[in-house]
């Protein structure tokens, strides 16, 4: 899993999938010789391979690839539209500026993206709508649990990084 926000040969980088995992998902009609030319292809591009059920990847990547490009947009849409952008624009710093990176992915490819997986894409978009106004609830409310929250999240955040940050581990990437 690797991309940029950017496209075209003059974004392109050949470092682009160093360390990183490249999901095959073959079904029984793939050849095991087209399987083994696409693995060592992948291992020399610098990635490593990860072995999942084409439904697996499509639920997996829904969560962790396209539901941030579509948080993305949103707020980019939501925030940008509000008749006080143009003075707000310039207070926005590195956090928006983070948030909305992927906004600026191409419009072609994140349609493609929506509609090829959108069973998954719905999926996850219908468990962060929730959150989402659970979250908007316990702000309105002024409820005392809202830094539970905050917490979790940043536990599950740290979790997340020291995991990806030392080693993918080797069960993840083995067929």
């Amino acid at each position: 899993m690797a991309g940029r926000e950017v496209s075209g040969v003059d974004s392109a980088s050949a470092t682009l999938f160093k360390n990183r995992i490249y999901c095959l998902t073959p079904t029984k009609r793939t050849s095991p010789v087209a399987i083994d030319k696409v693995s060592k292809f992948v291992e020399i591009l610098g990635a490593r391979v990860r072995f999942l059920e084409p439904a697996e990847h499509d639920g997996q990547v829904a969560g962790v690839s396209h539901l941030p490009f579509v948080a993305s947009v949103v707020l980019m849409n939501t925030v940008a539209e509000e008749a006080a952008w143009s003075d707000a624009a310039i207070l926005a710093a590195s956090g928006f500026r983070d948030m909305t990176r992927l906004a600026a992915g191409s419009p072609e490819v994140y349609r493609d993206i929506c509609l090829t997986n959108s069973e998954s894409l719905t999926h996850c978009l219908d468990e962060y709508i929730k959150e989402l106004s659970a979250f908007r609830d316990q702000i309105a409310t002024h409820d005392s649990n809202l830094i539970q929250t905050f917490t979790k999240a940043q536990q599950l955040r740290e979790q997340w990084q020291t995991s990806y940050n030392t080693d993918i581990p080797k069960s993840l990437t083995t067929s």
